[in-house]
Parts: C-alpha cells; structure tokens; sequence
C-alpha cells in the first residue's frame, strides 16, 4: 500500500508534535529554576491538551487506512500512555512514563515513514 500524502503529512506532524512535546516536558524544570513567571506559563494544561490533540490526529491519521500492524498498536500504546503519564504527572513514574511514550511516538512516526517509503 503506497503512502498518501495524508498520512505522510500525519507522520511527519507527529514526529514534529512528539519531540516539540517532549521538549516541553524536559525544559520547564529550568525555566522554572531560572524564572517562575516563564515557567508558570508553560505549566498550564491548555499546553498539554494542545499537545495530546496534535498527537492523537497525527495518530489517528496515520493509522486511519493502514493494516493493522505492530506500528500501529506502538502509536496508540504510546498515545494512550503519553495522555495517561500527562493526567498523573504529579509522580514521578508517570511523568517517566511520558518521556518514554514521547519517544515511542517519535520511533512509531519515523519507523512508519520509513516503511512507507519502502512500500512506495
């Protein structure tokens, strides 16, 4: 099955998604040491909405007409959990959990590319 440009752009959107996500999962706890006024701000959880609808398009997206596959199950696991880690990040094994989910997005969305290109 060849890539459309859809699902093409939907991975590349959650590539982009995941690692701006795990950026802003990994830089507040120096803003926050450095500033509280700038680290307040990215500590609201419109950002993280914001995040977890741009993952869950790019995921739906991508998966949408694809044949189910263990990609597939690694990009809705890693969703699942990235939304699941977000809710409890108050514990430090959630927010774990969230950086590890992250990656699985970014590895889900890059390893997709790449068969896509292969199919092609």
């Amino acid at each position: 099955m060849a890539i459309t440009g859809i699902s093409k752009r939907a991975d590349y959107l959650g590539v982009c998604s995941s690692i701006l996500c795990l950026l802003h999962c990994l830089i507040p706890p120096a803003i926050i040491l450095s500033s509280n006024a700038l680290g307040s701000w990215f500590d609201h959880l419109w950002f993280d909405v914001f995040f977890a609808l741009i993952s869950a398009t790019a995921v739906y997206l991508t998966t949408r007409n694809q044949p189910a596959s263990w990609i597939n199950l690694l990009l809705w696991a890693s969703l699942g959990s990235l939304i699941l880690g977000m809710f409890f990040e108050d514990l430090l094994v959630m927010r774990m959990l969230s950086y590890v989910a992250a990656l699985g997005l970014i590895f889900g969305h890059l390893v997709n590319i790449r068969f896509a290109l292969r199919r092609a």
